[in-house]
């Protein structure tokens, strides 16, 4: 515990010194009145960022009373580390973009302000957007965000590869068959890799899940090591260190590993890789192709959401607060999701939108696999701990397993000890 708050205090100093040198990032309106600027921290690059830009520039040319100005920030850590540093300085955004578990952390500590009355008070139609997305944004009955970009995990593979190799897609609708298909592959050599997973602990819920590991909302109930899941982790790990068919990008800035994977099933060097639905907006659908997540013998397909909410910290003055809730609300309306899907891969978060995008589906069938995952998503369990336990517990244990070829049973008897102590 001690180290962990010498780290956190080290952290903030370091950090601090960073704002103080760069300048505030405070919002700002005008004296008059007349015009609320409001500042928008995300870690939106690439081609979302380009998209992200476009659709905030929309929305400022439509809004004369309000400006929104976007920050980016290297990642969802980031964001997190630097959000508490604000909240401590009570300099705050008015719109900040969180992962699930986060949201829950700083909603379970009164830090965000919650927009039942805001939403009420504009007569949102809530059973519009999907279930598992504004699950996700509650915390205690209270809605403390509305869905931004909302993913899915899904599983990518090169069809040029498997056309030459003479292989039906169907045969990796099971980890099975992922890890067949891999072995044969590589030893006709048709490929580096046959499979590639990608070292983010989100990855583990979906994984153990595919295997009827059941992971709990109650912080209490919460058991990492079961049998089922420590049995789907092993065979990742095999796949590395027996059967050398699998590999694990580390390292560099922000999502460079995560973009390092990706790029190895578009060149060629590896057959499939894990990704999120986000991935296929930088992806030629003509030469990969999307399947859902695979499973184990018997066990039905349950994927994890993904993605982000756009919260409002509570410290944020109220014309601010109305300010991020407009742009929010005008992010999530049916044209503008829709045009954030086709242009990310990102999932359109309202059932009107996807009624809408049907002939762009049937063009796009990438796309309709995502969205048919979506009868099969729940979100990562829903407590405030649970993002530290996946980058403190969960990270730690990919590493052992991935790096060191420690045993997936030992490794997540480790994890489970770690998220214990987070716990207590």
């Amino acid at each position: 515990m001690f180290n962990h708050f010498r780290k956190f205090i080290v952290l903030s100093l370091v950090i601090l010194l960073f704002v103080s040198g760069c300048g505030p990032l405070s919002n700002s309106s005008s004296e008059s009145g007349e015009k609320v600027e409001i500042e928008f921290w995300h870690a939106m690059s690439g081609n979302l960022g380009g998209s992200l830009e476009k659709i905030t520039d929309d929305f400022n040319k439509k809004h004369d009373n309000i400006h929104v100005k976007l920050v980016f920030l290297k990642d969802y850590p980031t964001i997190t580390n630097k959000l508490q540093l604000a909240l401590q300085s009570k300099d705050v955004p008015a719109l900040v973009q969180l992962e699930d578990p986060t949201l829950q952390t700083f909603a379970s500590s009164g830090h965000l302000q919650s927009l039942n009355e805001m939403i009420q008070k504009e007569d949102l139609n809530t059973g519009d957007y999907v279930d598992s997305f504004m699950k996700s944004a509650s915390h205690d009955g209270k809605f403390y965000g509305l869905p931004l970009n909302r993913s899915v995990p899904i599983l990518y593979y090169n069809k040029d590869v498997f056309k030459k190799a003479g292989i039906n897609p169907d045969q990796i609708n099971s980890w099975k068959g992922v890890r067949e298909v891999s072995n044969e592959l590589v030893d006709k050599g048709a490929v580096q890799y046959g499979f590639e997973p990608i070292k983010y602990p989100w990855f583990f819920t979906g994984l153990a899940r595919s295997n009827g590991a059941e992971l709990s909302n109650d912080p209490e109930q919460i058991k990492l090591d079961s049998p089922e899941a420590a049995e789907a982790l092993q065979l990742w790990g095999d796949m590395i260190h027996k059967d050398k068919v699998s590999k694990v990008h580390y390292g560099g800035e922000g999502w460079a590993y995560w973009y390092d994977t990706i790029a190895d099933v578009t060149e060629g060097k590896a057959a499939m890789v894990t990704g999120s639905t986000a991935d296929m907006g930088s992806m030629d659908g003509e030469k990969i192709g999307a399947k859902p997540m695979p499973t184990f013998k018997g066990e039905e397909l349950s994927v994890p959401t993904g993605g982000t909410s756009g919260v409002i910290p509570k410290n944020a003055s109220e014309e601010q607060q109305q300010a991020a809730f407009e742009f929010i609300k005008y992010f999530s309306e049916p044209d503008v999701t829709e045009q954030w899907a086709k242009e990310t891969g990102y999932l359109p978060v309202r059932h009107s939108a996807i009624e809408k995008m049907e002939s762009f589906f049937e063009k796009n069938p990438n796309f309709k696999v995502a969205v048919e995952e979506l009868k099969h998503a729940k979100p990562t369990p829903l407590f405030p701990s649970w993002n530290e336990i996946e980058n403190e517990a969960i990270s730690k244990a990919f590493d052992q397993v991935f790096v060191d070829n420690v045993p997936a049973e030992e490794a997540l008897k480790n994890a489970q000890k770690k998220a214990e102590k987070i716990l207590n």
